[in-house]
């Protein structure tokens, strides 16, 4: 396996409930905190990739290789250079000691 191309430095957040205090609206008070700092690599999906990873789940439009990572899951986000990337799918089977996975992610709408 290359390591090589794990060339971005890439944060991984999650949605954590804030403060106990609920905002004006009644919403309990939530904000992404970083879970990790990690070396990535980033991929944008064109033509026929893109077009089988819509045929699984519509919203995604990029790929991130990271080294595994146990806790990673769906709901999380990825923050690089101020670009944020919601974690779509993370695959089901724990790769070889030291290998990487490959996460189905998307841009644009996000959670917060």
């Amino acid at each position: 396996m290359r390591i090589g191309p794990l060339r971005y430095r890439v944060a991984i957040q999650q949605l954590v409930a804030g403060s106990p205090q609920q905002k004006a609206s009644g919403e309990p008070d939530k904000a992404w905190t970083a879970v990790d700092t990690v070396w990535g690599d980033i991929r944008p999906l064109r033509g026929q990739a893109l077009f089988a990873a819509q045929q699984i789940n519509d919203r995604v439009s990029v790929e991130i290789d990271i080294r595994y990572r146990s806790g990673v899951t769906a709901g999380m986000r990825i923050v690089y250079d101020s670009v944020v990337y919601d974690i779509e799918s993370v695959p089901p089977v724990e790769p070889p000691r030291g290998g990487r996975f490959t996460l189905s992610c998307s841009t644009g709408m996000n959670q917060g």
